[in-house]
């Protein structure tokens, strides 16, 4: 059934087919190469500037299915290399192994950078499946690698937005209490007004949305 599905295909096949798609991930974690996917989009349009990064951890319908782009089965929480298959027989093995660890996925932490620009869409740099488990330091982790190169491809983050979920609510507040040689510092007396955000090297200041 498997084969028929896809058309008599052979999985080596359908992988090379849509790697030739500028649109598709090769690798769903926060990575150098996903980022620099966002950076030559932003070369193609002469764009420089200031750049938001937007998270959420999203609900998912709980299935695994093979994905011919990442070349192995997806829907669980193991790391795509435990996940990697070369022939049909592997599918079934790997699902029956995801089945019996118990660890399908439930949420996706998706991760997005954003020109702030009419009409111009999101880009996607992380889909970490999980179990809705994680904790503010996990997603704080995430924050630091997407910091990393960001520094690295002179992207310039301006912003970590999130929908206020208290673990990335908390991620956010060790992502600003993070000690940098310099920092953005605003104060007034009169109405008890303090602000401050961290400046990173390479990067710029960083604010929390």
């Amino acid at each position: 059934m498997f084969k028929q599905n896809l058309a008599k295909q052979t999985l080596r096949n359908i992988r090379l087919h849509h790697a030739q798609s500028d649109e598709s991930i090769s690798n769903t974690d926060i990575c150098y190469e996903n980022m620099m996917r966002f950076k030559k989009f932003a070369d193609s349009l002469n764009y420089n500037g200031p750049v938001a990064t937007m998270t959420d951890n999203t609900k998912l319908k709980e299935s695994l299915s093979y994905s011919a782009t990442l070349g192995c089965v997806i829907g669980s929480t193991l790391s795509v290399s435990e996940t990697k298959v070369s022939n049909y027989e592997e599918v079934i093995t790997i699902i029956d192994k995801i089945k019996v660890e118990n660890t399908i996925a439930k949420q996706v932490q998706i991760y997005l950078l954003q020109i702030p620009l009419p009409k111009i869409p999101p880009i996607v740099i992380g889909l970490i499946p999980n179990n809705n488990k994680e904790k503010a330091a996990d997603i704080f982790a995430y924050h630091q690698k997407v910091l990393q190169y960001a520094a690295q491809l002179k992207i310039n983050i301006v912003s970590f937005g999130s929908d206020g979920a208290a673990n990335e609510f908390n991620a956010q507040l060790m992502l600003m209490s993070t000690s940098t040689t310099e920092n953005i510092i605003f104060e007034d007396q009169l109405y008890n007004i303090k602000f401050k955000c961290p400046v990173f090297p390479g990067i710029g200041p960083e604010i929390r949305i």
